[in-house]
Parts: C-alpha cells; structure tokens; sequence
C-alpha cells in the first residue's frame, strides 16, 4: 500500500509535464472528493469497468465480482472502504 498517495486538492492538479520532470507519475483518481495517486509503476494493468456479479452475504465494501480472464476478481468500493478517515467524520478522531 505504499505506492497510494493521497493528496487534500480537489480539483487543480499538477500538470503531467511536472509530474514527469521528477522522474516519477502516477495514475490519480478522486475516492469521495479526495485525490488519490498510485505509482504508475505498480500498475500491472487498467481494464474497463463492467458489470460486476454480487456475491450474497458479502461485506458492503464488497460490490461483487468480474471474470477477468477466467479469473475471479473482486471488485471493492474505495469509498466504503476509506483507506483515509472523512473530513467531519466523528468517527476519524486519533485514539
């Protein structure tokens, strides 16, 4: 989990040409108004979304699964799943 930085902009990012320039990009994408990025090179591949199969009984961060190949993949919803606490959320104080 390393490669994902998580940045508090909302819409003004940096340009390609700077993220470039450091010799490193990322591939972002916005999870509940915050800006994410994960290290390009940590990225095997990037396929369409489609729709997903449920799966009874399952978490609710669980929105289903595809078949990728032959292969089962799940499919999980970042924003149920908040790898960094919501702004206002009582629930987000350190402990």
């Amino acid at each position: 989990m390393n490669a994902l930085i998580h940045s508090q902009r909302k819409a003004a990012q940096e340009p390609q040409e700077r993220q470039g320039a450091r010799g490193q990009q990322y591939l972002t994408f916005t999870v509940t108004g915050e800006v994410f990025g994960v290290a390009i090179v940590s990225i095997k591949e990037i396929i369409e979304y489609r729709a997903t199969t449920e799966v009874p009984m399952m978490p609710e961060f669980m929105r289903g699964i595809i078949n990728l190949r032959g292969r089962v993949v799940p499919v999980v919803d970042l924003a149920v799943v908040s790898v960094v606490p919501r702004r206002g959320d009582p629930g987000a104080a350190a402990s």
